[in-house]
């Protein structure tokens, strides 16, 4: 059971990092780096 814990909180940790990165992306080409 312990393992499927995990599974799920890097499936969570996923989600949460692709919706932090999202916004991060689309003000990358706006700073013109």
């Amino acid at each position: 059971m312990r393992e499927f814990e995990g599974i799920v909180e890097a499936s969570k940790a996923v989600e949460a990092g692709q919706e932090a990165a999202e916004p991060a992306a689309a003000q990358e080409p706006a700073q013109g780096s």
